[in-house]
């Protein structure tokens, strides 16, 4: 079986810096993943495809200077409990430590998508007829609503309507082959 996953982390009260250099932030953060999928993939598990991360550094609706970071990848597998938990949690443990030594932030929250196109934060609110958004596994405040964060990490659906994501967000997204994609439907 093959499946399609997004991850995003939110550190809030990042350093303010005059360069935060997110190339080379891209390009780190894309090599830890490689590296713990390298580590993680087995006989039940294969890590196909990682996709190039999306870094951005904003003020949130509360003023805390924000670095979001959304990742995603592929992967094959072959059992039941196939979720890449163990990955995830290598990964935002190694971005913790590099994001909080170079930009002094802190994991605010975290979320996870599988085959559906936003990875975002909601309260159990529809933002399209039969299209939810995933709730974020980490920590949610009673008060957060679903325009927090939310970004396209999937974008190959013509009837989404991207506007009202990038109202809120810099226009950034994830467009994976349609191969690599071809299971999820509508």
């Amino acid at each position: 079986m093959h499946a399609d996953r997004g991850l995003t982390a939110i550190y809030r009260n990042i350093e303010r810096k005059n360069d935060y250099k997110l190339e080379w932030l891209k390009k780190t953060v894309k090599e830890v993943m490689e590296n713990q999928a390298k580590k993680k993939s087995n006989s039940t598990i294969n890590f196909e495809y990682i996709v190039d991360p999306i870094i951005n550094v904003f003020d949130d609706y509360r003023e805390n200077y924000t670095l979001a970071i959304v990742m995603g990848y592929n992967y094959f597998y072959n059992s039941e409990d196939h979720y890449p938990h163990q990955f995830e949690k290598e990964v935002l443990k190694s971005l913790g430590f590099l994001i909080g030594s170079e930009y002094k932030g802190v994991l605010y929250c975290f979320g996870i998508s599988q085959d559906v196109p936003y990875v975002g934060r909601q309260k159990s609110k529809e933002i399209f007829e039969g299209l939810l958004l995933q709730n974020y596994v980490g920590p949610i405040p009673s008060d957060a609503s679903f325009d927090l964060y939310a970004w396209n990490v999937v974008s190959e659906w013509s009837w989404v309507d991207n506007s009202i994501i990038y109202s809120i967000f810099p226009e950034e997204k994830i467009t994976l082959p349609k191969s690599k994609i071809s299971n999820i439907s509508r």
